[in-house]
């Protein structure tokens, strides 16, 4: 897991983000059915949670897929130093202390109990495709070729692997302290 304030290679990112998703996939299967679409103090249900980060993903996939130069037109390419991983996560908390919040395209509707093994499934083949298609990126790609994110602006795509890594920790360790406030 990643914790200490540094750049990671590639094959640490993968790692992670592996890591990660299998640590989420493992607790929400682990929870009761009946548990899945259940909201605690109007926070997003555990469904809710999972289709979230599915929908997060999901454009990382579809830009990946493409030929480095589309996302070269289409974004540009990076004229300063990737931040650190630790940098990412602490822009990313300041965005969320000022109000910042999902925006539309990456809100979940409403699940069912039943939604549970179909999301559980659409959230492993995303997580699984995004680690397959980040290998293809050289360590210089990684900082050399920006995407856009809705609440952090331009990100080097080393940096969206960092938030990527831990917006899944994020909601893993929300979805736990729900939980545990449910449970006393």
């Amino acid at each position: 897991m990643i914790i200490e304030d540094s750049i990671y290679t590639k094959e640490q990112i993968i790692a992670a983000l592996e890591e990660t998703s299998l640590a989420l996939i493992k607790w929400v299967s682990e929870q009761e059915n009946s548990k899945f679409s259940i909201s605690i103090d109007n926070k997003w249900s555990t469904g809710q949670q999972l289709s979230h980060l599915t929908k997060s993903i999901k454009p990382l996939i579809m830009i990946l897929r493409k030929p480095k130069f589309v996302m070269r037109l289409l974004f540009g390419t990076s004229n300063r130093e990737t931040r650190s991983y630790l940098a990412v996560v602490e822009k990313y908390n300041s965005k969320l202390a000022q109000g910042g919040v999902s925006t539309s395209p990456f809100n979940p509707k409403t699940v069912a109990p039943e939604d549970k093994k179909k999301l559980l499934n659409e959230y492993t083949s995303s997580s699984e495709k995004l680690e397959k298609l980040i290998n293809k990126y050289s360590e210089k790609d990684l900082d050399k070729y920006i995407l856009p994110h809705p609440l952090l602006g331009k990100l080097t795509l080393r940096e969206m692997m960092f938030f990527t890594i831990y917006h899944t920790q994020h909601h893993s360790n929300s979805l736990k302290e729900l939980y545990r406030k449910a449970d006393h």
